[in-house]
């Protein structure tokens, strides 16, 4: 009898460890308000900057932006090469070049009101999770 109770005392002791672990997880992993993970806008004299980090078939960055001519400084967070392209409305900007692990790399874009279509146009990338929608709302 006094074996299963200490069982039971170990079990009861793990069960709370893991969800201790659990709540310290979740906890760390909420975003602040104004930012999506590590990615926020940033309103300056020059107009909005767009913080974008690419990982391995993810862009992580804001939902919306103000319009104006927005700068977005991307960072490749994932262990392949990526590139940031967004669909101007039948025209597409891209980087000129693949942003290479590691690497940061800048585009600047004016941008109206609407919805863009936002993707990595390396390979097969966008059809495996790296493209997303950017909103613009219109002027107030």
């Amino acid at each position: 009898m006094f074996l299963y109770m200490k069982r039971a005392w170990v079990s009861l002791a793990a069960v709370a460890a893991v969800a201790a672990c659990a709540v310290i997880m979740l906890t760390a992993c909420s975003s602040s308000q104004g930012k999506v993970g590590t990615t926020q806008v940033t309103q300056t004299a020059a107009g909005p900057v767009v913080e974008v980090i690419l990982k391995d078939y993810e862009i992580t960055m804001p939902d919306s932006v103000p319009p104006g001519t927005v700068k977005f400084n991307i960072t490749n967070a994932g262990t392949h090469d990526h590139n940031f392209q967004i669909d101007l409305k039948g025209t597409k900007k891209r980087l000129d070049t693949d942003v290479k692990p590691g690497g940061t790399a800048t585009l600047v874009v004016a941008l109206t009101s609407g919805t863009y279509d936002v993707e990595c146009p390396v390979g097969v990338h966008a059809t495996m999770g790296m493209r997303r929608k950017l909103m613009v709302p219109g002027d107030r």
